[in-house]
Order: C-alpha cells, then structure tokens, then sequence
C-alpha cells in the first residue's frame, strides 16, 4: 500500500471535517446575526423586531414588554451559541485525533464536555420552551420560535448516549495504559 494514499476511513473523516467546518461557520454567523440584530431592535429599530432573523418575528413581544423581549432574545441566543459551541467540540475532536493512538485523556474530555453540553442544551431549551408558552399562549409568535426551540428531548437523549460512550471510550484508554505497561 502507498504511504500517500489514505484509507477509507481517512478519507470519511476529512469529509466530515469538512462538513463540520460547515455547520460551526454556520452556526456562528446565525448567532452573530441574531446578536446584533437583537441589539438593533433594542437600541436603534424597534422594527427590526419583526425579522430578527430569516423571518423570526418578536415585534409582538417587544410592544407588549421590553422586559419579556429581551430575556426571550437573550436565551435564544445562549441557546444558539451552546450549540455552536458543541458543534466547535466536534470540531476539536477532528483536528485532535489521532488515529494511531485514538483513546487519549484530551479525547475522552473532549466527549464528556459534548454529552454535558449536549445535556445542559436539552434542559435549557425545555425551560425556555415552558417560558414562551406561558408567554405567548397561542400566539402565532409560537409558530417563528419553533425553529429555534427544537429537538429539547433530542439533545438529552445525544447526550445521554456520547455519556455512555465516553465511558466506554475512557474503559479503552484504560485497557491502552495497561497495554502499554505490559509491553
């Protein structure tokens, strides 16, 4: 076999290293723009309330209380830059593995923090969904959220599942060190 020429598996993860340099550009110009416009709403344009962001449309909210407004928009953007942040985990994983020596303690940190993060987002989404049905009711504000408030139930469940892997993964680096100490 050529030493130049990659494996399958090489090959699969530069794609997805790809991919996931896709999702955290992306992901930091959604919460970037959601940012910025929420502090223009605020500071400058109450109008731009009505399209924060590809269509996200809180003018109800902001002319019923400033208040409701601004901790609504700040949590989406929390939520949003957790997720960025996740995905920026991911990312740290592509650009540190090694696949000659793939179980190392940065690795299995680097799952711990995804499952914890990924956790944490479920339950954060829940309490911010549970806040904009009291809210807002039945108000077709509801329906522009719903793209923003997916997946609460989804996230634990991810994260419960990277949990038990990193076990398993940190159980490999264990059978690793002792390898290592018997050769």
């Amino acid at each position: 076999m050529n030493k130049n020429s990659k494996t399958r598996t090489e090959k699969i993860l530069v794609a997805m290293k790809v991919l996931i340099w896709i999702f955290f550009i992306g992901n930091c110009i959604k919460t970037g723009a959601l940012a910025y416009s929420f502090f223009i709403s605020l500071s400058i344009n109450p109008n731009a309330a009505s399209d924060l962001y590809m269509g996200l449309n809180l003018s109800e909210v902001l002319v019923r209380d400033n208040g409701h407004y601004s901790f609504m928009v700040i949590n989406l953007i929390v939520l949003s830059a957790f997720r960025t942040f996740l995905v920026y985990l991911v990312l740290k994983i592509f650009l540190t593995l090694n696949l000659k020596k793939p179980f190392s303690v940065e690795m299995a940190g680097l799952i711990k923090r995804i499952s914890i993060l990924a956790i944490s987002i479920g339950f954060v989404n829940l309490l911010v969904r549970a806040y904009v049905g009291w809210l807002l009711g039945d108000s077709p504000s509801v329906g522009y959220l719903a793209e923003y408030l997916y997946g609460s139930a989804e996230f634990i469940f991810f994260g419960i599942i990277i949990f038990i892997i990193g076990q398993v993964f940190q159980y490999g680096l264990e059978l690793q060190a002792e390898s290592e100490l018997t050769v």
